[in-house]
């Protein structure tokens, strides 16, 4: 969903975003529509809402679904099975993993919605408003430090394009 957001605020035809798009990872391509975001922001307030969310709710999702995919599962005598990550020594239970779910299906919707905004519009219809926002466990990583990550790639692209013209 994120690559097609992508694509069409790039306004890129299909062959040219496999090319272009669909290669990077799913931080390169949030962080390219940031920065486009940043440079032009959204006139839609729908697009721009689903934005908004998804900038709130990602960072803790990838955060868990990292942890699962990479880690060791294991019995701990007191929380049951636990998902550990040797590389970032965070643990995961099972039921903080299942408490996700509504968030899961929430940003999905989110995508969803600003896709549909950004106009790459869905053949079985319209995605729908964006409903409320689940409850978000204590434990989960939020906000997604909007515009910074993104302002510091557009400022280094000023930087070089600066160096560009001074040379003879």
């Amino acid at each position: 969903m994120i690559a097609n957001c992508l694509k069409r605020l790039l306004r890129l035809k299909e062959d040219e975003a496999h090319l272009i798009v669909f290669q990077l990872n799913a931080d390169y391509r949030f962080d390219r529509i940031l920065a486009l975001e940043k440079l032009k922001p959204l006139r839609r307030k729908a697009a721009a809402h689903a934005l908004d969310e998804l900038c709130l709710v990602m960072p803790g999702l990838r955060q868990v679904r990292n942890n699962v995919a990479h880690a060791v599962l294991k019995d701990d005598g007191t929380a049951g099975q636990i998902f550990e990550s040797r590389k970032t020594k965070r643990t995961f239970t099972k039921a903080q993993i299942f408490a996700t779910e509504e968030l899961t299906n929430y940003v999905a919707h989110a995508a969803l919605v600003l896709r549909d905004e950004l106009g790459d519009k869905n053949p079985a219809g319209a995605p729908g408003p964006l409903p409320a926002r689940p409850q978000i466990p204590s434990w989960f990583a939020t906000g997604y430090k909007r515009g910074i990550r993104a302002g510091g790639q557009i400022a280094r692209v000023k930087r070089q394009a600066k160096r560009q013209k001074s040379r003879p």
